[in-house]
């Protein structure tokens, strides 16, 4: 998990651009939060080993991470084939910077779940998203 965690941090920072607005400017500054970080890795493992107390057996385990590893590995491969300007259209910042500025007061709950939710919608669509937009529109 964190080696994806890694992966993807590693491609979108090629995305450079310091004239956007709010606090997600630049493709290096999404794993700078650790409220991102924690969804991403949290998504996973909730999707793999299961809620607790409702843990998949390992077989099950198995398939759910192979999903993982094929659906990660395809975007991966995507985003590397891009420009910097098409990872910058692909994360959609101005789309996170309006959704996460919009949270009630200084919350880092709500940050946790915000990014929770943009990353099992990652998941739940195998990896297979045009944008991060409807990621970000999750919460």
């Amino acid at each position: 998990m964190i080696g994806y965690l890694a992966d993807f941090d590693k491609v979108i920072s090629a995305y450079k651009n310091t004239e956007e607005e709010g606090y997600f400017k630049e493709g290096k500054d999404l794993f700078s939060s650790h409220a991102a970080c924690i969804g991403f890795v949290t998504s996973i493992a909730l999707y793999v080993q299961g809620r607790p107390g409702n843990d998949y057996d390992l077989e099950k385990q198995n398939k759910r991470w192979n999903e993982i590893e094929n659906g990660a590995n395809q975007l991966f491969a995507k985003l590397e084939k891009m420009k910097p300007g098409e990872i910058g259209d692909f994360l959609d910042f101005p789309i996170l910077n309006e959704l996460i500025s919009q949270k009630p007061g200084k919350s880092a709950n709500f940050d946790r779940t915000f990014f929770l939710g943009a990353f099992k919608v990652l998941i739940e669509e195998k990896f297979d998203v045009k944008t991060m937009t409807p990621c970000w529109r999750a919460y």
